[in-house]
């Protein structure tokens, strides 16, 4: 890891403490390699980090919010549908050479995973809960 690219728990900590910030943030969860809890991890894994929004449409038109974990030096950005429901995704390298990979839900298809009582293929593998806004 270089000496500058901040350590687990640290990224956690940062993007959760924005995830609280944000008004229109309303859920956040770990999926994937990192939160699985016997995966290998190296210094090349990144972060998948599923953003649960009362507004879809405020992060797939402006990436601003992007900003706040650092400066990204490239981000791919990407778009698809959940059970007919839109989502988008962010993928991020970031200057401390930190890459997040942000997939981003509305409330709505949290809802539907609720009440469908499945999980989509995105978090069938490994997921871990990270924050909730409680009214």
């Amino acid at each position: 890891m270089a000496a500058d690219t901040p350590d687990q728990a640290q990224v956690l900590t940062r993007v959760t403490q924005w995830a609280q910030r944000h008004p229109l943030v309303r859920a956040l969860l770990l999926e994937s390699s990192r939160a699985h809890r016997r995966a290998p991890i190296d210094r090349f894994s990144d972060y998948d980090v599923l953003v649960v929004v009362a507004d879809l449409r405020a992060f797939a038109e402006d990436d601003a919010w992007l900003s706040a974990f650092g400066e990204s030096l490239v981000t791919f950005h990407a778009s698809d549908t959940v059970w007919g429901v839109e989502t988008c995704a962010r993928l991020v390298l970031y200057d401390n050479h930190t890459k997040i990979d942000y997939v981003v839900w509305p409330v709505a298809l949290l809802a539907a995973v609720a009440q469908r009582q499945e999980l989509p293929e995105l978090l069938a593998w490994a997921t871990r809960h990270l924050w909730t806004k409680t009214a």
